[in-house]
């Protein structure tokens, strides 16, 4: 049977979810919403992107559709035996096709080498660990292929930059969940063998030990009105866009006012559906005039007009909170989750390590086939060839992960295009 594509990811996500400094922030706070607020700006930022990528994935040609003769190599038979047991030759040549698809055309022959070596370790790796799972009749329910996907879904910022990443890989969201049946059936194997349970006094120690990872710089929570001038806008459209941004302004002053209504009415920014709403944000995230005019103000307080090189802003300052640190109790959770994802690489190498000492194998490079016309001289290499990743070596933070709640950068996202420097 074919090397089934849910069975190709499977040893990336794993890679993934153990790898980079990443937690998710499972407290409903109000950090929570403005993470939200923010993620969604950088969906508005990244649609244009977005659509490019999906633009040209249709382009690209599927990687079943592409024959042996033409992948960087291919196997005609077994690529090696563990214990004395076939690793296919349709296993290796469907990782071969899954990275062939984002090869460019030359490829520098001991790069074809190392690219041929990795993969036949990968369809050992992936053998050893498939036959390791079913020989030990690991299960998985429901509830933990959703707790797995969740994990994993909410290391990306936003969704944008999640689809993205289901791009690179060539999956769609379903496929996503099926993969993840695979790698919750491992979860439970390294939890059962190896216990992935964090203890309580490591958690404590990391947090006193990485304390700075929890600061916060002061913040204010704010909400604006946009009224664009566009860049080298003549003095009659300057003087236009004043004119309306003093009709809003009046209105955003005038007693009872629904300054998110308003917003929602008036605004021309990206944040206009959420009235106007920014979130919290520290003072270098904005550009400086917007942020001296926040700053200076009290919470309830809307500013006069601010000018800055995107047009004319009308702020509302929501709420103030100074500088302080997350205590322990906040993130603990966070911190668990991060120590358990490192652990759970630690430990899937140490599975794999002792998976194969015990193990008999044979590599069988001679019915591997290496595609010279692909092999390029360095002369004929472009300059800036992307870097190319084998399965199991992509990382979702790569693609823009979240980091540590209360870490500094933990909020780094991108803010509305009209505020930033």
């Amino acid at each position: 049977m074919l090397f089934e594509k849910r069975r190709l990811i499977g040893l990336a996500l794993v890679a993934a979810l153990g790898g980079g400094v990443v937690a998710c922030d499972s407290s409903k706070s109000e950090d929570e919403t403005t993470a939200n607020a923010e993620a969604e700006l950088a969906e508005d930022e990244s649609a244009e992107g977005e659509a490019s990528a999906e633009a040209g994935a249709e382009a690209a040609p599927s990687p079943e559709d592409i024959p042996l003769e033409d992948l960087p190599f291919h196997a005609t038979g077994p690529v090696a035996k563990v214990n004395g047991k076939d690793v296919s030759e349709e296993t290796f040549n469907e990782m071969v096709r899954h990275r062939a698809a984002r090869l460019p055309e030359k490829v520098p022959a001991q790069m074809l080498e190392m690219l041929k070596s990795q993969t036949v370790d990968l369809a050992i790796d992936h053998y050893l660990v498939e036959s390791t799972l079913d020989e030990a009749r690991v299960t998985a329910t429901e509830e933990d292929v959703e707790k797995l996907f969740s994990e994993f879904r909410e290391r990306f910022p936003n969704d944008a930059m999640f689809k993205g990443y289901l791009q690179q890989m060539g999956i769609e969201e379903g496929e996503l969940r099926q993969n993840m049946a695979r790698d919750a059936r491992l979860e439970n194997y390294l939890a059962e063998k190896y216990d992935l349970e964090v203890p309580a006094d490591e958690i404590e120690t990391y947090y006193n030990e990485h304390t700075d990872r929890f600061t916060r710089p002061d913040e204010v929570r704010a909400r604006h009105i946009l009224i664009k001038v566009e860049r080298g806008a003549d003095d009659e459209a300057v003087a236009t866009a004043r004119a309306k941004a003093e009709e809003v302004l009046a209105l955003a002053r005038a007693d009872g006012a629904d300054f998110e209504a308003l917003a929602k009415e008036h605004s021309e920014g990206p944040t206009a559906p959420r009235g106007g709403d920014l979130g919290f944000f520290a003072k270098e995230r904005m550009v400086p005039e917007f942020s001296e005019a926040a700053f200076a103000m009290n919470a309830g307080e809307v500013s006069e007009l601010v000018r800055t090189q995107f047009g004319f802003h009308i702020i509302q300052v929501v709420e103030k909170r100074e500088a302080a640190t997350a205590p322990l109790s906040e993130v603990s959770e966070a911190i668990s989750v991060e120590l358990r994802h490192q652990r759970r690489t630690q430990l899937f190498q140490r599975m794999l390590t002792e998976l194969r000492e015990s193990a008999e194998i044979e590599r069988i490079d001679d019915n591997i086939t290496v595609n010279e016309k692909m092999a390029a001289a360095p002369s004929e290499m472009a300059p800036g060839m992307p870097q190319m990743n084998l399965p199991g070596q992509v990382a979702p933070q790569q693609q823009g992960q979240k980091t540590l709640p209360g870490q500094q950068g933990s909020r780094q996202l991108k803010l509305d295009p009209s505020l930033q420097p």
